[in-house]
């Protein structure tokens, strides 16, 4: 009989951060149903929570393989949070979502440390090979 590596029955984490509860709802069940393990928060600072949680717990919380994250949060913006996330974390890929439609918007997430950036509307697809290709 095979043995089954466990590795590949780890779901990759994603760590969604969005202030809009209606479009948080959307991406937790867009990734859900693509078999990734979502945990969603409201900020920037709830990100850093949740990953020094993840830290702490020798496994037991699992560290993400990517944080999604709102350029627009309360609080911490989602480029100053991106900004954090490149000095702690520098390995951990980070994807901006944003409603600018303008190139300095865009460049800025980017110089921020973004690996990427997607436009609102969102689309599934869109979001789902995103998320694909940096988890």
């Amino acid at each position: 009989m095979r043995r089954t590596d466990p590795t590949l029955l780890v779901r990759p984490t994603v760590l969604v951060a969005e202030p809009d509860d209606g479009l948080r709802g959307v991406l937790e069940g867009w990734l859900s149903q693509h078999d990734y393990r979502v945990v969603a928060v409201e900020d920037g600072q709830q990100i850093f929570d949740y990953l020094a949680l993840a830290a702490r717990s020798a496994g037991r919380v699992p560290f993400p393989r990517l944080v999604l994250c709102e350029v627009e949060l309360a609080g911490c913006s989602g480029l100053a949070t991106c900004l954090r996330l490149r000095a702690r974390a520098r390995q951990l890929p980070v994807v901006m979502i944003t409603a600018a439609n303008d190139v300095v918007s865009q460049r800025a997430a980017l110089l921020a440390g973004a690996c990427d950036l997607i436009r609102k509307p969102l689309h599934a697809d869109e979001v789902l090979g995103t998320v694909a290709l940096f988890s």
